[in-house]
C-alpha cells in the first residue's frame, strides 16, 4: 500500500522549570530517561531559608506532568552537587552520585543515592577522603545489584586522587579504592566493565604545569583489589579533558584540546586500548585557524566517535559536531553559524541507535542565548532538524544535556537566565511525530498568527492562564487552544470601568478522544514575533513565537487536527491516516445556549451572538502528496451537544483522508499601495508613527487585550482594565517583523513613538505595576517613556515620571541622535522640574491648573532638563519637533487668555509666554474676538540654547483644538500647522493665494509661516453635522519636495462635480482633486465621518485631495512621509467598505475584528507631479479650451525645435487612454470619445492637464 508521504516533525509539546540557583557556579544539571518516555532530572535548587544548596530530584511522565519530585539534604544540610546520573536496566529506580558539604570537619564528602520508582530515598551514603577536603562523585555504573561509583577525593598533599566505592543495591558498601600518585591531580572519567572480576577506570590526569593525560587502572569487582595498576599514557598532552567514553571491550575515547602554536586552541580527539596503547589520534582545526574546543563526546556501537563543541569563525564561535570512524578518520565536521552570528556552542552530543546524531548546546539570538538543538544524520551530518529555545525571561539560556526516549522524542535540559540575576533549571520536552500536511495552503496569515502561551495570557482576574498552549485573537471568535480543548470566547467589552464586561466562552472537547495523550504543538514559525511587558509578568516574555499551524496529536487513533492561519479565516484540517476512522470523530460542545445548521454551516449560539464553523469538505491526498477527489461527501449531524459527520459515498481507505472547514478567501489587491487593518478582537487604536532610515515603519498605540475566562458559558465581570500600549515594527516591504505589548493592571495609553537607535514609547499610565524600571508607578496618572531594541523590540528602560500630588501625561515625542524631547501635561500639584545650564527656559511653577510639560532626555532616559509651559489657564503639548539645526518647536491647546508682559522668557505673571521677534506673526487670543470662549492652539519655539524665540496663539472665539502628535511640522524655516475649529470666520483670515476655502462653522483650518511669519492660510474641509470639535482628528506633513499633505475628517457626502475638480469647493460639498497618475483615490464618501488626504504644491494650488474610508467612521492620528511614499494611521469602526489593499509579502487584515480597529496605510504618491514642475511646464505647453468637451488644442512653445512628437494622454488612474501623433506646433485632439473626468497630457518633458466635460 502506497500512502500520501508523511513527514517527522519534532514538535515542543512541553517545558518545565524547577529550582533557582543564584550562584552561577552550581550549573550542573543532568538528566537520564525514565519508563514510558520520561525522564528523570537532577540538579542544585537554593534554600532562601538556610542559605545552602539542595538536590533536586524530579521524574516527568510522557506528557510531561510530575511523577515525583523531592528536594534532599543530610540532616545537617548542606550545599549539594550533582555529579552524574543513571538508572537501572527497567529505568524504574534512579542512581545519583555527586558531592556535599558535610560540615567543616570533613569538608565536601561523596555523595551517593537510590531513588525508588515511587520517589522515595532508598538509601543514601557519604565517603569522606583522606584528607577530608573536596570529595565527590562524577560516574556511575550500575551492574545488576551492584553500584560502583567513581570520582575523586582530596590526599594528605592537598592534591587529588581518583577514588572508586562499589555499594550493594541496599546500599551497602563493599569496598573503596584510591589512587594517589605523586605529582598527580587524579579524577575518574569513566567506568567499564567487560568481564565479571574486572572493572576498568579511565582516569583524567592532570600535572602541576596544567598537562592532561588519560590513565587507567583495573580493579578486582570482588575487593578492589589492583589487578594492573595505574599507568598513563604519554603520547598525547593535553590542555584539558572534556570527554570520557569507554565501549565493551574497555577501549577509552578522549577528546579534549591543546595549544596549536598560532592555529589557537584545536580539539584533540583519541582512542586508546585497554592497555593505553594509542590507537588513533585525530586534531581538528577550524577553518578560521581559531580556537576550537570539544565540550562533549559519545560512542556508537560501530566505534564511530561523535564530539560536540565549538570552533572558532570569524563570527565567533560556530556550533559544531565532528564524526570520526572506528579508525578515526573524519567523516565529517556539522558547522552552525546561528542567524545573529554570535557565539554558538554544542555542549552535549549523542549518538541516537536510529542512525541520527543528536546535540544541544547554545545559539546566539540577538546577544542572547538561547537552547539550540540539531539532529544530523550520522551517514553525512546533514541537519535533519533543528530547534531553539528562548527561557521564559528572555536572558541567556543554556542547554547542558540530552535524553533520547523510547518513544523517539527528546528531552534537553539547561540552566535558564532570569531578571533577577540567578538562574533555573529548564527542560524542554520534543515528541517525535508522523504528520501528513494538506498540500495547497499558502503563507500563513500574521494577522491570524498562533500566539505561543507563555504566560502573558490572563483570565478575568487577572492570573496567568496555565491550559491554554496558543491562541489566535485576530480570527472570530478568538480561538484558544488547549492540549485536549478548542475554546471559543465572544465577548462585549468597552472602556468603561464603571460598566461591567461581559464574556461568552464556548468549549469543545473530543468524545472517546486518547484524552491523556493528546498534545498541541505549534508549526510553521513565521518571521515575526510579539514581546509582552506586563504587571504580572514585569519581567517580561520576549520573543514570543507566532506560528501559522497548530497540530493537536493523537486525537484518535490515526487521526489528528490541524488549525492553520489562513487569510480567509482559521481553517481546521481533520487528517485520518490509513487505519483511522472517520466515524470516530465526535465533537462535545459545552458553554453554547444552541447549535443548529444553516446552509450546511455549523452554527453555534451565544449571548453575544452567534459564531459559525464552516461547511465541511472532504478530499484525499495521493502518494505524491497531491490533492486528489473522493466521494466521500462529509455533513455535520447534531445529536444534542454532540456534533459529528455522517456521509454519503466512499472513499480510498489506502489514502490519507482529510476533513476540511475553511471558509471563502476574498481575493487579494493588486495594488502597491499597502492598506491594512490591525488589531484584535477588542477595541485598537493606533496614536503615532514614525520611519527609520531603512524605511522600516513603527505605530504605536493602545489595545484591549482579550482575556480568558475561566469557565465556559456567560461570564460577567466588572472591567479589570485590561488596556495596555503597544508598538509594531513593520518592515520595508509591510511585512510585520514585531510586536511588543506592555502595561499593568491599569489602563494605559500610546500616545506617540520616535525610531532613533532605540524606539520610544510615550504615553500616560494608572497602574501601581506598571513595568518601570525608573521611578515608581502608582494609580495616580503618570506620564512615562519607554525604550526598546530597535531590532527586536525587547525592553531596555521604562520610566514614570514622579507622581506625588501632580498627574502628567505625555503626547508627543521628537529627537536626534542621541538627545530626547517629550511634550505632555502636568496637571494641578507640584511636578518637581530639573534645570540645567544647557537649557534656558525653566518654569518651576505650575501656573494653572495644567500646564504644558516639556522634557528632555538623552538616550538612557536620564532627565537633562524639564520645565512648565504655560500660563494661568490650562495648556497641553500636543506635538513636538526638533529640527537638523537644533531648534525646539512645540504646539498645543491653551485657556490662557493673554500674553505675558515679559518677553523671550519665563512669565513672571499669570499670562501665556510670549515673544514676537521682528517680522513674525504673534496673534491675539481668539483673534482678538470678545467674548472669546474656550480653547486657542499655540505654537512655540525654543532655540538651540532653550531660549524662548518665538510664541504665538492661534484661533477664533470658541474653541480651537490639536488632538494628535502629528499636527505640525517643520521643514527649514517653514513650519506647517493644521487645527480644528468650532468658529472659522472668526479665526485670521485666509491669505497667501492658492487653494482658499471660505467656511464660517465648524471645520479646519492649515497655514504656513516662514521664518515665523504666517504666508499662507486656508479654511478647509466640508463638515454638515455639529460634530464636538474633539472629533476632528488631524495630521499634517511636508513631503519630500516641499509639498504638504494634511488629513482629517470629513462628513459630507456630496463631492464636487468634476468641473470643480482642484478647486476651493461649494458650500456643502468635499473638495476632491483626482491624481495625475496611479496615486490612491476615491471619489465617493461610503458614510460615517470619512478621512480625507489632500496634497497642496509648494505654490498651495490643491495638487491631490481623495476621500478614505469605509461604511463606518474613521479618524487620522498620523502622517509620516519618506521620498514617495506617506505613510497614515489611525483608526476606524467601519466594517465595510474599507478600501484594504495588500502587495505582496505585506502584513494582511482584511476585516474589523474589535468594532474599534486600528489601520495603517503606505500610499505610493510618486505619480503626483509637483507643483515647480507643472509651473515650469504649464509656462511652455498650452492646453485649450480648458475645460473641453470634443476638441482641444495642445499648442507646444515657439522655441521648441521642430520634429514629430506624442502626445500621451492618461486618465486619472494613470492609465494611458490615447496618443496623438503632433506634426505641428498646435494640434487639435478629438476628445469626444473620452467620459467625462480629469486628464494629464505628457509630451516629452512637457505635462499640463484638461477637464473633459
Amino acid at each position: 500500500m502506497v500512502v500520501a508521504q508523511q513527514s517527522t516533525f519534532y514538535l515542543e509539546t512541553w517545558q518545565a522549570s524547577k529550582g533557582e540557583q543564584p550562584a552561577l557556579s552550581l550549573d550542573r544539571a543532568l538528566s537520564t530517561p525514565s519508563r514510558i518516555g520520561g525522564v528523570y532530572t537532577v540538579g542544585s535548587s537554593y534554600n532562601e531559608s538556610g542559605g545552602y544548596y539542595d538536590l533536586l530530584v524530579t521524574r516527568y511522565n510522557l506528557g510531561g506532568t510530575i511523577a515525583y519530585q523531592d528536594t534532599f539534604n543530610l540532616p545537617t544540610p548542606g550545599n549539594i552537587i550533582a555529579g552524574a546520573i543513571t538508572t537501572n536496566s527497567s529505568l524504574t529506580e534512579l542512581f545519583i552520585t555527586g558531592t556535599v558539604y558535610n560540615g567543616s570537619a570533613n569538608s565536601y564528602d561523596v555523595l551517593t543515592l537510590k531513588y525508588d520508582i515511587n520517589g522515595q530515598v532508598d538509601w543514601y551514603s557519604t565517603y569522606n577522603g583522606i584528607g577530608n577536603g573536596y570529595d565527590g562523585g562524577s560516574s556511575l555504573l550500575v551492574d545488576s545489584d551492584t553500584i560502583y561509583v567513581g570520582g575523586a577525593i582530596t590526599d594528605t598533599t592537598g592534591l587529588f586522587g581518583a577514588l572508586c566505592i562499589k555499594y550493594h543495591d541496599g546500599g551497602t558498601e563493599v569496598w573503596d579504592r584510591t589512587l594517589t600518585p605523586n605529582n598527580r591531580n587524579l579524577a575518574i572519567g569513566t567506568l567499564s566493565k567487560d568481564s565479571p572480576n574486572e572493572l576498568m577506570i579511565g582516569v583524567g590526569a592532570e600535572f602541576n604545569n596544567g598537562t592532561h593525560r588519560v590513565g587507567s587502572a583495573v580493579l578486582a569487582t570482588s575487593d578492589g583489589s589492583t589487578l594492573s595498576g595505574f599507568s598513563e599514557n604519554s603520547q598525547v598532552d593535553l590542555d584539558e579533558i572534556t570527554g570520557f567514553a569507554a565501549d565493551a571491550d574497555q577501549n577509552l575515547y578522549v577528546t579534549g584540546y591543546s595549544d596549536a602554536a598560532g592555529n589557537g586552541d584545536d580539539m584533540v580527539t583519541m582512542m586508546l586500548n585497554d592497555t593505553l596503547g594509542l590507537v588513533w589520534e585525530s586534531v581538528y582545526n577550524g577553518p578560521a585557524n581559531g580556537d576550537d574546543r570539544p565540550s562533549s563526546l559519545d560512542i556508537d556501537t560501530l566505534g564511530n566517535v561523535y564530539v560536540g563543541g565549538y570552533t572558532t569563525g570569524s563570527n565567533g564561535r560556530d556550533f559544531a559536531v565532528i564524526k570520526y570512524n572506528n579508525s578515526g578518520t573524519q567523516q565529517w565536521a556539522a558547522l552552525y553559524d546561528g542567524a545573529s552570528h554570535g557565539d554558538d556552542e554544542a555542549k552535549a552530543v549523542v549518538a541516537g541507535k536510529d542512525g541520527q546524531v543528536y546535540a544541544t548546546g547554545s545559539v546566539d539570538t540577538l546577544g542572547q542565548k538561547d537552547y539550540h538543538t540539531r539532529i544530523l544524520k550520522a551517514s553525512d551530518g546533514t541537519t535533519e532538524w533543528s530547534a531553539s529555545f528562548n527561557g521564559l525571561h528572555s536572558k541567556d539560556d543554556e542547554a547542558t544535556s540530552i535524553s533520547l526516549d523510547g518513544e523517539g522524542g527528546l528531552s534537553v535540559l539547561g540552566k535558564n537566565g532570569l531578571s533577577n540575576g540567578s538562574t533555573e533549571y529548564m527542560l524542554v520536552r520534543y515528541a517525535k511525530k508522523q504528520l501528513t500536511i494538506p498540500p495547497g495552503d499558502g503563507a500563513a496569515s500574521p494577522a491570524l498568527a498562533f500566539t505561543e502561551q507563555r504566560g502573558q495570557l490572563t483570565d478575568t482576574s487577572g492570573t496567568s492562564v496555565e491550559g491554554v498552549r496558543f491562541y489566535s485573537t485576530g480570527s472570530y471568535p478568538p480561538l484558544y487552544v488547549q492540549n485536549d480543548t478548542l475554546s471559543f470566547v465572544t465577548a462585549s467589552v468597552d472602556t468603561s470601568s464603571a460598566t461591567p464586561d461581559t464574556l461568552h466562552r464556548v468549549d469543545i472537547t473530543f468524545f472517546d478522544s486518547k484524552t491523556s495523550l493528546m498534545s498541541a504543538a505549534g508549526l510553521d514559525q513565521l518571521d515575526n514575533y510579539r514581546n509582552y511587558y506586563l504587571g504580572h509578568i514585569p519581567e517580561g516574555r520576549a520573543r514570543v513565537g507566532q506560528y501559522g499551524r497548530v497540530a493537536v496529536t493523537d486525537l484518535y487513533d490515526g487521526i489528528n487536527l490541524q488549525m492553520f492561519s489562513d487569510k480567509s479565516g482559521i481553517v481546521y484540517y481533520f487528517v485520518i491516516q490509513p487505519g483511522g476512522d472517520p466515524d470516530d470523530i465526535k465533537l462535545d460542545f459545552h458553554g453554547q445556549d444552541s447549535l443548529y445548521l444553516k446552509a450546511r454551516n455549523l452554527f453555534v449560539g451565544t449571548s453575544l451572538g452567534d459564531f459559525n464553523l464552516p461547511a465541511p469538505k472532504a478530499f484525499q491526498i495521493d502518494s505524491l502528496g497531491q490533492e486528489v477527489s473522493t466521494a466521500w461527501k462529509p455533513e455535520y449531524s447534531i445529536a444534542g451537544s454532540r456534533v459529528s459527520f455522517s456521509s454519503t459515498g466512499s472513499y480510498d481507505s489506502t489514502k490519507v483522508l482529510v476533513v476540511e472547514l475553511r471558509r471563502e478567501e476574498v481575493p487579494g489587491s493588486p495594488s502597491q499601495d499597502w492598506i491594512t487593518y490591525f488589531g484584535g478582537n477588542d477595541s485598537d487604536v493606533i496614536n503615532g508613527s514614525d520611519t527609520d532610515s531603512d524605511g522600516n515603519f513603527y505605530v504605536a498605540g493602545t489595545t484591549f487585550n482579550q482575556v480568558f475566562p475561566e469557565v465556559e458559558g456567560v461570564q460577567v465581570f466588572g472591567s479589570p482594565n485590561f488596556q495596555f500600549v503597544f508598538f509594531t515594527k513593520f518592515k520595508a516591504s509591510a511585512a510585520l517583523d514585531y510586536m511588543t505589548i506592555f502595561g499593568g493592571g491599569g489602563p494605559e495609553n500610546g500616545y506617540d513613538i520616535l525610531a532613533l537607535d532605540k524606539v520610544y514609547v510615550v504615553g500616560r499610565t494608572l497602574s501601581s505595576d506598571f513595568p518601570a524600571t525608573i521611578g515608581i508607578p502608582s494609580l495616580v496618572s503618570q506620564g512615562f517613556i519607554s525604550s526598546f531594541s530597535i531590532n527586536d523590540g525587547q525592553s531596555i528602560s521604562s520610566k514614570v515620571l514622579s507622581a506625588s500630588s501632580s498627574e502628567t501625561e505625555l503626547y508627543a515625542i521628537s529627537g536626534q541622535d542621541k538627545s530626547i524631547y517629550v511634550g505632555g501635561q502636568a496637571r494641578s500639584g507640584s511636578f518637581s522640574t530639573t534645570s540645567n545650564s544647557s537649557w534656558g527656559y525653566h518654569d518651576s511653577s505650575n501656573s494653572g491648573g495644567r500646564d504644558g510639560l516639556l522634557i528632555g532626555l538623552d538616550s538612557d532616559l536620564n532627565t537633562s532638563w524639564s520645565t512648565h509651559f504655560g500660563g494661568s489657564g490650562e495648556e497641553s503639548i500636543q506635538d513636538v519637533v526638533i529640527t537638523p539645526d537644533e531648534k525646539l518647536f512645540i504646539a498645543g491647546n491653551t485657556t490662557t487668555m493673554s500674553y505675558s508682559a515679559t518677553s523671550c522668557n519665563v512669565p513672571t505673571d499669570s499670562g501665556f509666554p510670549s515673544c514676537q521677534p521682528s517680522g513674525s506673526s504673534q496673534f491675539a487670543f481668539a483673534n482678538g474676538n470678545s467674548p472669546a470662549l474656550e480653547d486657542d492652539i499655540f505654537i512655540a519655539e525654543f532655540d538651540p540654547e532653550g531660549n524662548l524665540s518665538w510664541a504665538t496663539f492661534m484661533g477664533g472665539s470658541l474653541r480651537e483644538k490639536l488632538l494628535t502628535s502629528s499636527s505640525i511640522d517643520v521643514n527649514g524655516n517653514n513650519l506647517i500647522i493644521l487645527g480644528a475649529s468650532e468658529q472659522l470666520s472668526t479665526m485670521q483670515a485666509n491669505t497667501g493665494g492658492g487653494f482658499q476655502q471660505s467656511i464660517s462653522g465648524r471645520g479646519y483650518f492649515v497655514a504656513e509661516f516662514a521664518n515665523r511669519s504666517l504666508v499662507w492660510k486656508t479654511n478647509y474641509g466640508c463638515i454638515e453635522g455639529s460634530p464636538n470639535v474633539l472629533n476632528l482628528y488631524q495630521s499634517i506633513v511636508y513631503g519630500a519636495q516641499g509639498g504638504i499633505y494634511i488629513s482629517g475628517v470629513s462628513d459630507c457626502a456630496t463631492p464636487v462635480s468634476s468641473m470643480d475638480y482642484c478647486s476651493a469647493p461649494p458650500s456643502g460639498e468635499f473638495a476632491l482633486c483626482p491624481p495625475l497618475g496611479g496615486t490612491f483615490y476615491e471619489d465617493n464618501s461610503q458614510g460615517g465621518f470619512e478621512l480625507f488626504l489632500t496634497a497642496f504644491a509648494t505654490d498651495y494650488t490643491m495638487e491631490f485631495a481623495t476621500y478614505f474610508g469605509g461604511n463606518e467612521d474613521e479618524f487620522i492620528t498620523s502622517i509620516t512621509s519618506i521620498e514617495d511614499v506617506l505613510f497614515l494611521t489611525g483608526f476606524t469602526t467601519s466594517t465595510q467598505s474599507f478600501p484594504v489593499s495588500f502587495p505582496q509579502d505585506s502584513y494582511e487584515q482584511d476585516y474589523n475584528a474589535g468594532g474599534t480597529e486600528g489601520f495603517v496605510g503606505r500610499l505610493n504618491i510618486g505619480a503626483l507631479v509637483n507643483s515647480q514642475e507643472i509651473e515650469s511646464s504649464a509656462e511652455r505647453l498650452t492646453i485649450f479650451p480648458n475645460p473641453a468637451t470634443d476638441l482641444l488644442t495642445i499648442s507646444l512653445p515657439k522655441d521648441v525645435k521642430s520634429h514629430q512628437r506624442e502626445a500621451y494622454i492618461y486618465d486619472m488612474a494613470g492609465k494611458l487612454v490615447m496618443t496623438k501623433v503632433l506634426n505641428h506646433f498646435e494640434t487639435e485632439v478629438s476628445i469626444g470619445n473620452l467620459p467625462s473626468g480629469l486628464y494629464q497630457v505628457r509630451v516629452e518633458e512637457f505635462t499640463g492637464r484638461f477637464i473633459k466635460i
